[in-house]
């Protein structure tokens, strides 16, 4: 559990984790911030569930609030798909650098970027059969558009083909913003035959 006497959530969506803080985590303040319309809905559910005295839901970005506020903890889900892409990490950073106390806890504290080989022939016909019948169009030539785009799913261990690669790894309490875009090698070793996919 997460025990501080201030902590802020950043980009704070329904504000579940900022009432994990002050439900669970023994916070007496918390400041759940997004920059969104969803905060609407936050301030709901904060006053739902009797919260309204611990939580603070604040409409803007968390690195413009006040900075003579200092917090213990900073907690945030600002992974993107792939880890990086289309992720708050550089608000994160920013707000960490101007509200969090010395010595204060970040919320997760370590991220890493993992490689393995897949092999899954099935879930790679799914998604372009899709393409074949878009409700009643053929759009079948836009598949081969995925072949560049992330795809977030599930995935079986049996699906697996290679050992795995550690090849970055981020100290949410020391990263810096020109750190996030990077290029690095890996080396994986094929464990077991099948295509790539």
């Amino acid at each position: 559990a997460v025990v501080s006497t201030q902590s802020t959530g950043i980009g704070c969506g329904t504000g579940i984790l900022s009432m994990f803080c002050a439900r669970g985590g023994g916070a007496r303040a918390v400041t759940a911030v997004d920059n969104s319309r969803i905060v609407d809905k936050a301030k709901a559910i904060v006053k739902l569930n009797n919260l309204t005295d611990v939580i603070n839901v604040v409409d803007g970005k968390a690195e413009d609030l006040p900075g003579d506020q200092k917090y213990d903890v900073i907690v945030s889900e600002w992974m993107g798909y792939g880890l990086l892409f289309e992720c708050m990490l550089d608000s994160v950073i920013a707000t960490r650098d101007k509200l969090l106390k010395p010595g204060g806890t970040m919320v997760p504290s370590r991220a890493s970027l993992i490689v393995s080989l897949l092999s899954d022939l099935p879930a790679l016909e799914s998604r372009t059969k899709f393409w074949r019948n878009v409700y009643g169009f053929d759009m079948s030539c836009m598949a081969s558009e995925m072949d560049g785009e992330a795809v977030v799913q599930s995935v079986e261990a049996d699906k697996v083909i290679s050992t795995d690669c550690g090849f970055k790894h981020f100290d949410l309490a020391t990263v810096k913003v020109e750190e996030l875009e990077f290029s690095s090698s890996f080396q994986v070793e094929i464990t077991k035959p099948g295509p790539l996919t």
